[in-house]
């Protein structure tokens, strides 16, 4: 940070007041980014500029009318906000053609007409260096705002804590994104609007919790995971997001075996990358999900020929509307299998709700 102002201000509303810190501060970082953004808008708005009035040729449209090139320039200009650093120039041309005024040959009786063709040219387009200045002086302030007083959060601590306003902000971006969706609700009563925002809430904190503890794990053991993009099976990252692990188990399979005296249900064996997610989470030890996987291996070369009556595909990935699941009853045939593992062949039938 290069420059900092800092003020105190007193603030009423209704019955309330409170005394807040106002730090205005500017970033180097901050203002270098906004200046390349700057030059780029600059460099694109004049380009643009140019290109209003292409040289004659066939394809090629022709502004005529001198209000309609300064309505076009003007869009632009705003378009790239850039006004007042810009200045363009413009001249219009003129052309005179002389045509046979009827049908036939020329000659001495055969009358002529002059038609004069009229066109917008752009000459050129000048940058306003001192405007330009002034603006760039401009770049990079920010102005935070803290009721906190200066012995429970110094001046550099607010600055850091204001940066990390990103992480709060991603979670009401996934209340509102595809995974949840929480908008628009196809509920009535207000009961049901509040159980489903304290449910979607819950998901929220589910979906930050996966996040930040898979992370924490790959950071300890100084890791990076793969598997978990489509487009390459062999990138890998040691900071992948909760949607991105919970895609992972898309293509996982329960199947339910009815005998004549007991269901026996069938998983999925996991792969590597999922068996690598639920230790990266600490849900299932490693050695627990491979007592799983030889067990399912097992069941699977034994009843190879029985026939399966009822297939599950059970999707945890992220493109799945959480409010759709919360009313399917999919759920319940996974648990058994759980506290069963070493006894998958036992599995007896027990009631199911209706």
């Amino acid at each position: 940070m290069q420059r900092d102002i800092r003020v105190k201000r007193t603030c009423t509303s209704e019955d309330l007041n409170w005394e807040e810190r106002v730090l205005i501060v500017r970033s180097p970082t901050y203002a270098e980014k906004q200046q390349s953004t700057l030059e780029k808008r600059l460099d694109k708005a004049k380009t643009a500029l140019m290109a209003l009035t292409p040289p004659v040729g066939p394809g090629k449209k022709q502004i005529k009318d001198e209000s309609d090139l300064i309505k076009a320039a003007e869009a632009i200009i705003s378009r790239y906000d850039v006004s007042g650093l810009l200045v363009y120039t413009y001249e219009q041309e003129k052309k005179l053609v002389e045509k046979l005024a009827g049908r036939g040959h020329s000659g001495e009786k055969q009358g002529k007409k002059v038609t004069e063709y009229v066109r917008s040219q752009m000459t050129g387009v000048q940058r306003c260096e001192q405007a330009i200045t002034e603006r760039i002086s401009a770049l990079g302030w920010r102005a935070y705002a803290t009721n906190a007083q200066n012995a429970f959060l110094s001046f550099e601590s607010s600055i850091l804590e204001y940066r990390n306003e990103y992480i709060v902000e991603r979670g009401f971006g996934r209340f509102k994104g595809k995974q949840l969706n929480i908008a628009p609700m196809f509920v009535k009563r207000d009961d049901q609007v509040k159980g489903l925002t304290r449910l979607l809430s819950l998901a929220v904190g589910i979906l930050t919790l996966m996040e930040s503890v898979a992370r924490q794990s790959l950071q300890q053991q100084g890791k990076k995971v793969a598997g978990l993009y489509q487009d390459s099976a062999r990138k890998e990252t040691d900071t992948p997001t909760s949607e991105r692990l919970l895609r992972a188990f898309a293509k996982i399979t329960l199947t339910q075996i009815y005998l004549p005296d007991k269901i026996v249900y069938h998983v999925t064996p996991l792969n590597p990358v999922q068996q690598t997610i639920l230790a990266l989470l600490i849900f299932i030890p490693l050695s627990l999900l491979h007592t799983l996987e030889t067990n399912i291996q097992r069941f699977h070369k034994k009843h190879s020929l029985i026939r399966s009556q009822k297939s599950l595909l059970f999707v945890l990935c992220s493109s799945h509307n959480i409010q759709d699941l919360t009313r399917t009853r999919s759920f319940g045939g996974l648990f058994p299998l759980l506290p069963e593992v070493g006894a998958m062949h036992d599995l007896r039938t027990r009631p199911q709700a209706a």
